[in-house]
């Protein structure tokens, strides 16, 4: 563009530069398919799909898609990271199994040292397939990934762990199924791991725990880890061999609640301090319901505390245990916030050695803790409409309902519903739904029958005309009658 003005009589033409920016390079994002009826050598497109699950992870970038059809496949190793913004992403359709081996000795679906990958629907089925995982994620030692996200998946029958995340932050297990691990836990998250959510999956069958948090100084890093998030998880018939429902070691800071735990083999929640670098303290279990099934080995508990857990808040659980109901040593009664929970076992170990020493509940609150909890001894199967059925919904009249308090309980329950409800704070994961019967109307009595009007006699005859004279021949009189009948019937309903 020229420009002109006048500079001592002379036209001055003045030249500005159009300036051209660089453009930003952007990635194509792309959408893979994968189908048991394809090739490796197609372009993976919906017409012409890979078949293995691994082309796919060959070529992905992030921000891409891989959608797998229903089938049978070998698991992958991806090595490709997402970003926060362009997570990559594997979609497995109804139908979809990984129960082959690709050829690595760690998981059935290796996505290790990756950063925001998302696995949707997985069903990994892992039997004697020689991978020691399901899903194998996470970083190194100070290196830790993050941004995963594992969803809607079941891993089943694997051989170590469903799941096994270690040095992983902000990932999160989300309505996940994980069951009949052979020789260690449902899930494992740890060495030194941070702010990872696990919410609204389900652990049964496992041979050792439900669900790990193992910070493990041994694996290196710092050996401590803090910000877990267990919420509205389902735990049921766990840790027959070893372990409990769920297990933290060196974990700091962190939160469980509305968990439901039955037929725990073992302890129901567990605190404790073996290989992370410092003891499981300052954590919350706030509206969990526990039951520890007696047929599990002497010296469990519902909730138990050892190594120095200090600064521990137990609130608003229910706590059943043929043994004790909180087990917790000297060391980790520092800090200990309990109360408004309900006891239905022995008793309180404080000495968290055996269920040997237990106390009864007054003198648990002369010690200074549950001042308002509620022992229901051996009725506390009456709280629920069915707990044998593995139905922990309260029943009217529940000594549970509206006996919590408002500290640190979450403002949604176990199955979604608001937390409190007509301001009422519950005991337990599930709060109470119910309303108070309805008053039936009143019966309606029927109006009364009307008395119909009296028949009226007709006036007389007014000047009758004069007959005749008749002349009659036999009787002389005359009956004359008249007859009204009403018949009135009524129904009371």
């Amino acid at each position: 563009m020229l420009r002109s003005k006048k500079s001592s009589g002379a036209v001055v033409a003045m030249a500005s530069r159009a300036v051209v920016e660089a453009l930003e390079i952007r990635q194509l994002l792309s959408t893979y398919y994968v189908a048991t009826t394809g090739s490796d050598s197609n372009a993976g497109t919906s017409g012409s799909p890979f078949a293995s699950l691994q082309q796919a992870a060959n070529v992905v970038q992030a921000g891409d898609t891989v959608d797998v059809a229903a089938g049978n496949y070998s698991g992958f190793q991806l090595s490709t990271s997402g970003t926060s913004s362009d997570p990559i992403t594997f979609d497995f359709a109804s139908g979809a199994i990984v129960n082959g081996n690709p050829g690595d000795s760690n998981g059935m679906i290796d996505i290790s040292s990756c950063s925001y990958v998302t696995l949707n629907g997985a069903d990994i089925a892992d039997g004697s397939n020689g991978a020691r995982a399901g899903i194998w994620a996470g970083g190194s030692a100070y290196d830790n990934v993050n941004g995963i996200l594992i969803e809607n998946s079941t891993c089943n029958d694997c051989q170590d762990w469903g799941f096994l995340g270690g040095f992983m932050n902000n990932s999160t297990l989300l309505d996940d199924t994980f069951s009949n691990t052979q020789v260690q836990h449902g899930a494992y998250i740890g060495n030194s791991s941070n702010d990872d959510t696990v919410q609204g999956c389900t652990f049964f069958g496992n041979y050792a725990c439900g669900f790990e948090c193992n910070e493990d100084e041994t694996q290196g890093g710092p050996g401590y880890g803090s910000g877990l998030v267990i919420d509205g998880n389902t735990f049921y018939d766990n840790a027959a061999g070893a372990g409990a429902s769920i297990n933290f070691d060196g974990v700091q800071n962190s939160l469980i609640e509305n968990n439901v735990i039955y037929d725990a083999q073992r302890n129901g929640i567990a605190l404790y301090q073996i290989n992370g670098a410092d003891p499981s303290t300052g954590n919350t279990i706030v509206n969990n319901t526990i039951d520890v099934n007696s047929s599990g080995d002497a010296g469990y508990s519902a909730i138990s505390l050892l190594d120095g857990a200090a600064d521990t808040t137990i609130y608003n659980n229910i706590l059943s245990c043929a043994e004790d109901s909180i087990s917790a040593d000297s060391a980790s009664q520092v800090g200990l916030k309990s109360d408004y929970n309900i006891f239905g076992s022995s008793g309180i170990d404080p000495t968290g050695e055996s269920y040997a020493n237990n106390v009864g509940l007054s003198s648990w609150q002369a010690m200074g803790y549950d001042a308002h909890s509620i022992d229901v001894g051996s009725s506390i199967g009456s709280l629920f409409v069915n707990a044998s059925a593995g139905n922990f919904n309260l029943v009217a009249g529940s000594a549970a309902i509206g006996a919590g308090t408002s500290t640190d309980a979450p403002t949604v329950d176990y199955l979604g519903n608001a937390r409190p409800t007509s301001g009422s704070y519950d005991i337990g994961a599930i709060q109470y739904q119910g309303t108070p019967a309805t008053t039936p109307p009143p019966v309606t009595t029927p109006p009364p029958v009307t008395t119909p009007p009296p028949v009226t006699t007709p006036p007389p005859v007014t000047n009758p005309v004069v007959a005749p004279t008749v002349t009659l021949s036999g009787p002389t009189t005359a009956t004359t009658g008249t007859s009204v009948s009403y018949t009135v019937s009524s129904t009371d309903t």
